[in-house]
């Protein structure tokens, strides 16, 4: 049989058929659907279906950190659907025994973020790892310095306005605790709002 100008052959179905526009490859939506049912493609993901890139609970992955200074870090699937952790979290928590507290950082002491040894990691307020490094230049001995100094930050003090104990900052001249501060800071807030 020989086709009219403008007839098509569905490779869905085989029919001959008149297309209604330019361009169209099947007879209907329905045997278009048919035919690519099962075939996984951009945007032809069917229900239920396991994705081919699918990462099985364990499995580690290296990825750069996009907001932060392009660093790689270690990431582990931990649960599904798609729930990743720090690979540094879950081998502390595992050797600790218990979970990192929301807020403390889990701090590389070699300044190898892909260096997750149990030995290599050290759980540490923020303000403690930020002045770590400032000052840490990562040779061996200011290092093993600063872990110290890490340990040891706060010192137990008297407030010489009100008397009550505070924990103060080593090598910071505070004398006085956060609460007479703030008294302190809002009295010359007010008194120079009074003179303008």
């Amino acid at each position: 049989m020989r086709k009219k100008q403008g007839e098509r052959t569905c490779p869905g179905c085989g029919v001959t058929y008149q297309p209604r526009r330019k361009g169209s490859a099947y007879c209907s939506h329905e045997c278009y659907a048919e035919h690519r049912r099962g075939k996984h493609g951009p945007g032809n993901f069917t229900k239920g279906a396991e994705p081919v890139n699918k990462a099985e609970i364990g499995t580690v992955r290296i990825r750069r950190r996009v907001k932060s200074d392009g660093t790689r870090r270690a990431f582990v699937k931990v649960a599904e659907p798609n729930v990743w952790r720090f690979r540094a979290h879950v081998v502390w928590e595992l050797a600790n025994g218990r979970t990192v507290e929301k807020g403390m950082y889990v701090h590389h002491v070699n300044g190898d973020k892909l260096d997750d040894r149990p030995e290599n990691l050290l759980l540490i307020e923020p303000s403690a790892h930020l002045a770590g490094h400032v000052k840490d230049t990562h040779n061996d001995a200011q290092r093993t310095g600063l872990v110290a100094a890490w340990a040891r930050r706060r010192e137990t003090r008297t407030c010489v306005k009100c008397g009550s104990a505070f924990s103060g900052v080593i090598g910071k001249a505070q004398d006085t605790c956060k609460k007479c501060r703030h008294k302190v800071a809002s009295e010359k807030y007010k008194a120079k709002m009074r003179v303008e």
